[in-house]
């Protein structure tokens, strides 16, 4: 499923529903003539020419969808292809260690291996010096030696950002150099075994 569609449904969800709030449990929308949105309580289906082109379930499937950023949703139904994932958590929410009521910080995409996490941020737009440090943060807090930080932009982040990654033991994968296409998004599991395999040895 590409953005743009991603975007339409995104505009036509919220002139649908003035808040997302008011975004019943389950329901139906048209977006074009061929593509229609169906939803219930734990799932989602884009229905495109008559052919399920996107389906996510999930317990807080409506969350996940209706509230995430559409970069979050499309990074996130890459990796649930990955059958190493046993467990794919968006927007989770970390508490403070000494006050588990209070959020500390939240992660996009947090993958759940089994016996290993990867972290992951996603970004759609400019990766400032901030995002990198708390991804290091949020790393050795809740993470340890059985984790690791991948960010998964669309464009290629500074020179600067890079040399920082690399400092910090932060992976990096992105689609586009200067708007050219230099990786597919379906390459994006490969790029995470890589990273399973370095935190087995």
């Amino acid at each position: 499923m590409n953005q743009n569609l991603i975007l339409q449904i995104n505009s036509k969800v919220r002139k649908t529903y003035d808040k997302l709030n008011k975004i019943p449990t389950t329901g139906f929308i048209e977006i074009t003539k061929s593509t229609t949105l169906n939803w219930s309580a734990k799932s989602i289906d884009i229905v495109q020419n008559g052919i399920n082109i996107f389906h996510i379930h999930s317990p807080n499937v409506r969350n996940l969808f209706f509230h995430a950023s559409w970069w979050e949703l499309i990074v996130a139904r890459a990796i649930s292809q990955w059958p190493k994932a046993k467990e794919l958590l968006l927007q989770c929410e970390l508490p403070f260690k000494s006050d588990t009521h209070t959020t500390k910080n939240e992660i996009d995409v947090l993958v759940n291996l089994g016996d290993k996490l990867i972290f992951i941020e996603c970004k759609s737009g400019m990766v400032k010096q901030e995002d990198i440090n708390k991804m290091r943060v949020v790393k050795d807090t809740y993470g340890g030696v059985i984790s690791k930080s991948v960010l998964v932009s669309r464009f290629k982040p500074s020179n600067n950002i890079i040399e920082k990654c690399n400092e910090l033991d932060i992976d990096v994968f992105f689609l586009f150099d200067n708007k050219i296409e230099a990786h597919k998004l379906n390459n994006l599991i490969v790029h995470l075994e890589k990273v399973e395999t370095k935190l087995s040895l």
